[in-house]
């Protein structure tokens, strides 16, 4: 990306010195906070929520650049512009988003009870703490089913199944309750039923952050390590490593999946499979050839400047991680 970021950075101040705001201008302010280039952060803080939702997030580094932004835009309710942006960066940042608890804890009761509870559960204990109990209570409601989002018809947000059924962000209000508290037994029961009944790859995340809390769920999880699903076939290598710690189960799941960057193709399947084996660590050894030749390729990886940028970020992690 080096080569190319000075001269998206100037194009895009040419552009600000002519007032110009297009989709093209937006795009290349994506490719450079792609790459982490802080010449795109006035930019982006004076035009996120227009094209930047498929991006990736801001860099850590932004936040206190943008955070009284964020929050801002957050108090103005989930009918205003860019919240899925402004709630996808925000999970991204973890405990560095602490200061946004209270507006986080606001979108509870509205259709983006989904993305704000994983926001808080990404925060961690230090949003009981900016948040209060009144907050623990909500997140425990939305678990247990006493408290039901609102319905909502933007496919972002929370859309209650019938009455009979459980809502399906239950699974992240228990998860997040447990980071937020600290208490494990709300968040086992939910997300242990939910990979009981084979609800697939959202329990699988959820259990594999439980980890070694949650073994006794693995029977559920090792009959989808061949299922013909690959989300959930990767999800469940994941959750089956966190959970009994046998790694060579879980890498030989995960290599075969590995296949597209032969071709030069990464998916967003392709990018959290490498993540999965850097996070194992050095029982993942056998992907490092693999890994090495994505950093030692002379064409790009998935057709584009974004998604080269993110595989070579994601190898080049899992390889210091694999050792």
């Amino acid at each position: 990306m080096t080569p190319y970021a000075d001269r998206l950075a100037r194009f895009v101040q040419e552009q600000d010195r002519a007032a110009t705001s297009t989709l093209t201008v937006d795009l290349a302010v994506r490719a450079l906070m792609g790459a982490a280039d802080d010449r795109a952060l006035p930019r982006y803080r004076e035009r996120f929520g227009s094209h930047y939702r498929r991006g990736e997030p801001p860099p850590l580094r932004w936040a206190p650049h943008l955070l009284p932004a964020f929050r801002e835009r957050l108090r103005g309710g989930p009918g205003a512009r860019g919240i899925p942006e402004v709630l996808n960066a925000l999970t991204a940042w973890g405990p560095s988003a602490v200061p946004a608890t209270p507006e986080l804890a606001g979108l509870l009761d509205t259709t983006y009870a989904g993305p704000a509870a994983d926001a808080l559960g990404r925060i961690g204990p230090a949003a009981r703490t900016a948040g209060g109990e009144a907050m623990a209570d909500l997140l425990a409601g939305l678990a247990r089913g006493d408290l039901r989002p609102p319905r909502g018809a933007d496919g972002i947000g929370c859309v209650p199944p019938p009455a009979s059924q459980g809502w399906h962000g239950a699974q992240t209000a228990a998860w997040a309750h447990w980071r937020v508290t600290g208490d494990p037994e709300l968040a086992l029961r939910v997300i242990g039923a939910a990979a009981l009944a084979g609800l697939g790859r959202p329990a699988l995340a959820r259990l594999a952050d439980l980890g070694s809390l949650a073994f006794r769920y693995a029977d559920a999880v090792r009959p989808l390590l061949g299922c013909p699903g690959a989300w959930s076939r990767v999800g469940a290598a994941e959750a089956w490593w966190r959970l009994t710690g046998d790694a060579a189960t879980a890498v030989d799941t995960l290599l075969p999946e590995l296949r597209p960057l032969a071709a030069y193709e990464v998916t967003p399947l392709v990018l959290r499979t490498v993540q999965a084996l850097g996070r194992i660590g050095s029982p993942a050894a056998a992907a490092a050839p693999t890994l090495r030749a994505v950093l030692d390729a002379d064409r790009r990886y998935g057709g584009g400047i974004l998604l080269d940028e993110q595989i070579c970020r994601a190898a080049t992690e899992a390889l210091d991680r694999i050792g």
